[in-house]
């Protein structure tokens, strides 16, 4: 990893390093990025560019990959999950506002199936 250009997102939650995993062996290996940023589709329209290799969740780049636009390495490794988290103050007398919020993006991750897309 250490001789290839690399785009990284830079607020995971350990942004020079990546975490691997395969058959329950564990590796982390330091890196240097070509290009850091806190824009996932900023990165996603650089390695599209032909930029270097690109690091983000599955959701991010789903359709390129489907569509050939990029190619998948390393794949045979998992990376750590990561998990969407909606905090509110209190289940009592939740206002319907915050209701939505919190079903709307549920609702929608169940209709398109994403879990099952991002996650084969």
């Amino acid at each position: 990893m250490a001789r290839h250009k690399l785009l990284n997102y830079d607020l995971a939650d350990n942004p020079r390093e990546l975490t691997f995993q395969r058959n329950g062996d564990t590796v982390a290996v330091k890196i240097k990025a070509l290009l850091e940023l806190n824009d996932a589709q900023i990165l996603r329209v650089a390695a599209l560019d032909g930029m270097g290799i690109l690091v983000q969740p599955k959701y991010i780049v789903h359709d390129d990959l489907k569509a050939g636009r990029l190619i998948p390495v390393l794949d045979d490794r998992d990376l750590p999950r990561l998990t969407m988290n909606i905090a509110f103050q209190t289940r009592a007398h939740l206002p319907v506002k915050v209701r939505l919020l919190i079903d709307a993006p549920i609702e929608r991750f169940q209709l398109n199936e994403y879990e099952r897309h991002w996650t084969a």
